[in-house]
């Protein structure tokens, strides 16, 4: 980008670039509405050089999506004429960019941009007191909004939040940690003494002397947190450079901490301004506290880790050993989190010699070495080291299959990928740490900076390589770049997850894609069945659909083919089906269905009032119709419909049965099975239920039976008087099988609305009594028993033992003769007591019996039976017992 664009100030002067920060990564649109959004701010450093209006500047660059090109956003401007004189000569490092909230002057949130500021070869004037003489250090420059549009006025500094120190700090980039919810951050500022021609005092720092230096950064100013002067473990001007890094210390057993590292480098040379000494790693925490004692030199345990003489470092962290089934104890155990990973080469410092060395640390029991026997590591030691040509560019994770991360090197044209060998094999235990993985030589080219990172958004990490001819992007073929951003689980990921759909809904799949490119996709559904995939079940719902928008939404409408199916949809890329395409979750496409809560549809009485209430899936109104038969020639007649309450999708279902003239009479049975269904309808679309057989049974005619009162038999029967039914007739029939036979009586109007039954002689004592109509579908059967006239009233005593009498009462209806005998279980006479005699009805008559045979010799015990008969044929049989 930036070699094919000249940078001009307003002047049309050419701006030297010295380096570029990506500063904020935003979508926001700043500005007016006209302006398009912006998804990164860049900052560009500039060389010092001596200016005649004696500013420091730096600019802010950012993509125009209007004019599709890039274009300056702001200048940022230090006026150095009015508190520096005679240093008027700096350089701007735009090094962090935060969001800041909108204070009483502003309409929404800003925007603090926070520059590293250096004089190269400042001077301090003989007899100055300032204890500011010229400006090293930090300042904030707050931005309201960034409109593009440059030339704009320059954007000042906020003079209050300027943090001045001695030393160089715009030498390197510094480390930044982000400290709490708020977005305050903190910042470690690299160090450099440099000669002024006098050491004094800037604010609390001297220009000639090393510092570990920390500042928070918030949207209120910059605070010092940490100003420490290194004075011992140091060699002559040495450059420091400190790090944020996240470590595991298992000796705390707390988890991963953040740390500061604080190395020391010299580049070896000589005169007054050499700079030479043995370069160091140094650990503290996050509040400045040394993790080392440098007074006791012999406690190898605590001392710090020391590299050699006159080389700068590349410091990188990251899981080297990877997973914690990744040990071979004692000498080596786990450790878990990060590791730290350095070489004594750097980008700009080669080192003959140079190793690649894992550090780690663990203020626990100390940890046996492999070799020498009986030595142990330092709390802060290596775990291995092996020599290297080149320096550590990026650490990450870039096979995704170990846990492990791979250890990016860089030496001049090559590039090199290491990884170190798990603990247990053979290569480590004989001292080959790692083993090359990849390496590639850019011929005729020098590598000038090496990153890693997801470029594509596939979810797997590519490498960026800068050489001094070009941009080169080093990553795996593409897969999964089509990203589905709706129907999917929620976090809880629950394997019952499923989105329910309806026939006749549309369902929108949406989509995005990560990069285009798959202009066509095709749409697939897999089918699921219990939630398992079905084999050979991928039904194509589009083939090429168009693909050529970062967004795309497709609409699919559940129809006849869809309905009763859940499974998920696919889309896929035409161009590459195997690696690129995503799935919805778990989908059902729903038929109508329905659920009777209350209500019979099986049995059905011919006439009547049918109420049916239930819930429904899938519909918004329902009928109930019948038909005859149940093949393909069915024609069906609707009984009746209702709509469903949209709420909570339940109905109530009244309809009357007709009144089917299909029953017979003198029938066995009489009950017509005919066919029923449920048809569901939702906006213009129907469906149906299975089949099912409903008993139709005839018309209940509700009836009274009144028995006479007195011994009468006959019985009354009564029923009420429809109007519309009074031209019908009723036919009587009785039935002494229980309803497999039946014998007609007689025919009466049903208008009479009142029948009386004389009962025949020689009847069983239990009789079907049916009342039926076959005009229409009326039919009553009621059952009838001890309908019969009963005699004798009482026979007492009953047993009964000789000599005494056993009286026996009894009563007829009407005039006759009456014949009473004694017959034993044989059905043989025993004794005749009376024989033709006269009874006038309405009376009581008691005969007797001693117990005795016609020859007076007395019956032996047992059980006897009393046989009246009538001379109209009646006839009634009463035991008695003889108990001697």
């Amino acid at each position: 980008l930036l070699a094919n664009y000249e940078l001009v100030d307003k002047d049309r002067n050419g701006i030297g670039i010295l380096g570029v920060s990506a500063l904020l990564d935003t979508s926001a649109t700043y500005g007016s509405p006209n302006n398009s959004a912006r998804t990164l701010i860049l900052g560009f450093e500039s060389i010092e050089s001596k200016r005649h209006d004696s500013l420091a500047v730096a600019y802010l660059g950012g993509w125009n999506h209007t004019s599709n090109q890039f274009n300056l956003l702001r200048r940022l401007a230090l006026n150095l004429n009015t508190d520096y004189l005679p240093n008027v000569s700096a350089s701007l490092k735009p090094v962090y960019a935060q969001k800041r909230q909108a204070d009483e002057y502003e309409t929404e949130p800003g925007y603090s941009i926070f520059t590293a500021v250096n004089m190269m070869q400042p001077t301090v004037p003989a007899g100055s007191t300032s204890d500011r003489p010229f400006f090293r250090g930090l300042t904030k420059f707050n931005l309201h909004h960034a409109d593009i549009g440059y030339p704009l006025p320059d954007e000042g500094d906020d003079y209050y939040s300027r943090a001045h120190v001695g030393p160089q700090v715009s030498f390197a980039t510094p480390s930044i940690s982000k400290i709490d919810a708020q977005g305050n951050s903190a910042v470690l500022l690299p160090c450099l003494p440099t000669s002024t021609g006098a050491n004094d005092i800037v604010e609390n720092t001297f220009p000639n002397d090393p510092y570990l230096l920390n500042y928070e950064l918030t949207n209120y100013g910059i605070d010092e947190k940490l100003s420490t002067f290194i004075d011992e473990g140091v060699g002559t001007r040495p450059r420091i450079r400190p790090y944020y890094v996240e470590l595991n210390d298992a000796g705390l057993g707390e988890g991963d901490r953040e740390y500061i590292l604080m190395t020391t480098e010299y580049n070896g040379i000589q005169g007054s301004k050499g700079s030479q000494g043995r370069a160091g790693l140094f650990l503290y925490d996050t509040d400045g506290m040394p993790l080392f004692d440098l007074d006791t030199a012999f406690d190898k345990e605590n001392y710090p880790f020391f590299g050699s003489m006159n080389h700068y470092w590349s410091v990188a962290t990251g899981n080297i050993d990877g997973n914690a089934s990744n040990e071979w104890l004692p000498c080596y155990p786990n450790n878990q989190g990060k590791e730290i990973v350095v070489t004594q080469s750097s980008h700009s410092f080669a080192y003959p010699g140079s190793k690649l060395m894992v550090l780690r640390y663990n203020s626990g029991f100390p940890v046996q070495k492999a070799s020498p026997p009986g030595e142990y590591l330092r709390r802060f030691d290596t775990i291995c080291t092996q020599y290297v040509n080149g320096w550590v560019a990026a650490v990450n994770d870039l096979d995704g299959i170990d846990g492990k991360d791979e250890i990016l090197l860089v030496g001049g044209t090559d590039l090199m990928i290491v990884r170190m060998n798990d603990y247990s094999s053979i290569k480590f235990r004989s001292g080959d740490y790692f083993d090359t993985v990849f390496a590639y030589t850019f011929a005729n080219q020098t590598i000038t900076s090496a990153a890693i990172a997801d470029i594509d958004g596939d979810g797997m990490n590519d490498i960026v390589i800068t050489t001094n001819e070009g941009m080169f992007v080093l990553g795996t073929p593409l897969s999964r770049t089509i990203d589905i951003t709706n129907l999917q689980p929620d976090s809880t990921g629950s394997s019952n997850y499923q989105i329910n759909y309806c026939f006749g809904d549309t369902v929108e799949v949406k989509w995005n894609n990560i990069i285009q490119g798959n202009n066509s996709v095709n749409i697939y559904f897999k089918k699921y069945g219990n939630g398992v995939p079905l084999a050979d079940s991928l039904l194509v719902l589009e083939q090429n659909y168009p693909n050529a928008q970062d967004s795309v939404t497709y609409r699919l409408v559940v129809n006849d083919t869809l309905a009763g199916l859940e499974g998920r949809i696919i889309v896929q890329s035409a161009a590459n089906p195997q690696k690129n395409s995503d799935t919805t979750g778990y989908l059902v496409f729903n038929k109508p269905k329905a659920w009777f809560d209350t209500g019979d549809l099986n049995v059905i009485y011919s006439g009547a009032e049918v109420t049916v209430k239930g819930h429904v899936l899938c519909a918004d109104s329902l009928a109930l119709m019948y038909s005859f038969t149940a093949d393909s020639t069915a024609e069906w007649i609707t009984i009746g419909h209702t709509a469903v309450d949209t709420i909570d999708n339940s109905f109530t279902l009244v309809t009357d049965m007709p009144c089917f003239d299909f029953f017979e009479c003198n029938s066995i049975k009489g009950d017509t099975v005919i066919f029923g269904r449920v048809v569901y309808s939702k906006s213009s679309l129907t469906d149906s239920s299975d089949v099912f057989p409903m008993t139709i049974k005839p018309a209940m005619l509700p009836i009274t039976i009144e028995p006479c009162e007195s011994i009468c038999p006959s019985r009354i029967v009564r029923w009420d008087i429809v109007d519309s039914l009074t031209n019908i007739n009723l036919n009587v029939l009785i039935s002494q099988d229980y309803g497999k036979t039946f014998e007609f009586i007689e025919t009466v109007p049903f208008a009479a609305g009142v029948y009386e039954w004389h009962v025949p002689v020689n009847m069983s004592d239990t009789v079907l009594l049916r009342l039926c109509s076959e005009e229409t579908c009326l039919r009553t059967d009621t059952l009838i028993w001890n309908y019969k006239a009963k005699y004798i009233k009482t026979v007492a005593p009953n047993p009964f033992k000789i000599p005494y009498e056993a009286e026996i009462v009894y009563s007829i209806d009407e005039d006759t003769e009456v014949t009473m005998r004694i017959v034993d279980q044989a059905n043989r006479l025993v004794k005749q007591l009376v024989a033709g005699a006269d009874r006038i009805g309405g009376y009581i008559y008691c005969e007797r019996w001693d117990g005795r045979l016609p020859d007076r010799t007395p019956a032996s015990n047992g059980m006897y039976y009393i046989y009246l008969e009538l001379s109209n044929g009646s006839k009634e049989v009463y035991p008695i017992f003889i108990k001697n």
